[in-house]
């Protein structure tokens, strides 16, 4: 059962008021019957919100529009191309639209990069080493510009658009070697353009039927699903130890850190508390962590276990997704690490923040070492002391270049001074801070420092 029959006129307050309530995933162009750009809002939630703003000031000229491509597919309209039928189908081609191009391509480059996402999170797979991972990405950029080509009331050719898509991927990586960003990017303008010369006009009566849209929605919940499952074992149950020397150490999860942030503060606040030493462990399997726990005896009576009951232990333990996953688990991916870095980072400075220590804000200070350690080519999981010194060199060896670089406007050097002062200024705080605490004596205002 659809929102409405097909011969009914749409209403527009029908339509105003699903974009209100559900505009984010599609849901008064489904109403509309705009299968194509339905899935595209919900496949980036509102087309990034950008859509659902363009929508609440043009939806009542679509809702006319939509009424009238119902009336111009009347009988009349068939009558008046009985006896023309070369008109008729000079008709059916679609003039050129550069807004329609950037879109597609941008569209065809954010599924591919969706694929991408999943297969290298979840399946470890970073370079383009198994040709099963260059067909699958061709696929998902093939998939975009398909989706893409069905909007309003158009229709491109799948097949061509796969194989010119499949082709010019296998060029690009096999023979010119490119990068992953760039042989999406390339793929997605070649088989847009390919696809563009199959571009035909689609009658009201042609159009798409909802089990279209709930058939590409399943594919892609099972996307999200493929890339959440995976960021949740790279990234959510990385083990983090925090170390406060002669005193206690303590170790949990990103994950558990996270859930703790919004329900137990006080658990995040005295995890971090006092600067302690943090280091990461990766993610190990169910399987090792079971057999560590268990004793010789009871690991004797589970191997005696039916066969049916250890391959159901398997599924639900994880221990199957851990093999399926072996090189997701065992490689390194450099964005998986950054990502778990920025968000410890995150809880760190908001507890130096309670604390005094810092008087910046937390995201601002994580993003400025994520920069920091980008810049100085450090590894994600270095210690504070390491890029405190990469920043008192750098600020040393450019000491007298600070006017050169505004009068150049050289913003990468701006942009690592900042990030340099930011550090060192906060590291300056926090010694302040533990030496006052030391002295067991009321920190003076003589005794704050400031910001350079």
């Amino acid at each position: 059962m659809g929102f409405q029959d097909d011969d009914d006129d749409v209403k527009p307050w029908k339509a105003r008021l699903l974009l209100v309530f559900g505009g984010f995933f599609g849901a008064h162009r489904l109403y509309l019957r705009q299968i194509p750009e339905a899935f595209v809002f919900f496949s980036t939630f509102g087309v990034f919100l950008l859509g659902v703003l363009y929508d609440s000031f043009y939806l009542n000229s679509e809702v006319s529009r939509v009424n009238l491509s119902k009336e111009d597919d009347s009988p009349l309209l068939k009558e008046k191309f009985k006896n023309g039928k070369l008109l008729a189908a000079q008709s059916k081609f679609v003039s050129f639209s550069f807004s329609r191009l950037i879109f597609s391509i941008l569209y065809g480059c954010w599924i591919g990069f969706l694929a991408w996402l999943a297969c290298s999170v979840t399946l470890g797979w970073t370079k383009f080493d198994h040709l099963l991972f260059v067909v699958i990405i061709s696929a998902a950029i093939s998939a975009g510009i398909y989706v893409v080509g069905q909007c309003g009331g158009q229709s491109r050719e799948l097949l061509y658009i796969w194989l010119t898509a499949s082709s010019v991927s296998f060029l690009l990586v096999k023979v010119l070697g490119l990068d992953t960003l760039r042989m999406i990017l390339l793929t997605s303008i070649a088989a847009t353009l390919i696809g563009n010369r199959t571009a035909r006009f689609r009658g009201f009566r042609q159009r798409h039927s909802y089990k279209k849209f709930f058939f590409w929605g399943s594919l892609f919940a099972l996307l999200i699903c493929i890339i959440m499952m995976g960021c949740t074992r790279k990234i959510m149950d990385r083990k983090v130890t925090a170390t406060h020397p002669g005193k206690s150490r303590a170790i949990s999860s990103i994950g558990s850190l996270l859930h703790d942030r919004f329900f137990d503060k006080k658990h995040v606040y005295s995890f971090f508390k006092n600067d302690p030493f943090i280091e990461y462990q990766a993610y190990t399997t169910t399987d090792s962590h079971r057999k560590k726990s268990l004793s010789d005896e009871e690991q004797s009576v589970s191997s005696k276990r039916p066969l049916i009951s250890s391959k159901w232990w398997r599924v639900w333990s994880s221990d199957f997704w851990d093999e399926l996953t072996s090189a997701a688990t065992s490689r390194r991916i450099d964005w998986v690490e950054k990502a778990a870095v920025v968000i410890v980072d995150v809880l760190r400075a908001e507890t130096r923040v309670r604390d005094g220590r810092l008087n910046a804000e937390p995201l601002k200070w994580a993003a400025y070492r994520m920069f920091l350690i980008h810049k100085f080519d450090l590894p994600p999981f270095v210690q504070d002391d390491r890029v405190t010194r990469e920043c008192q060199f750098w600020l040393k060896t450019h000491k007298n270049r600070q006017k050169i670089e505004k009068d150049g406007r050289d913003f990468a050097a701006i942009a690592t001074r900042s990030a340099c002062l930011t550090r060192i200024y906060a590291n300056a705080r926090a010694s302040v801070q533990d030496q006052a605490i030391t002295r067991n004596v009321k920190k003076t205002p003589d005794d704050r420092l400031q910001y350079p």
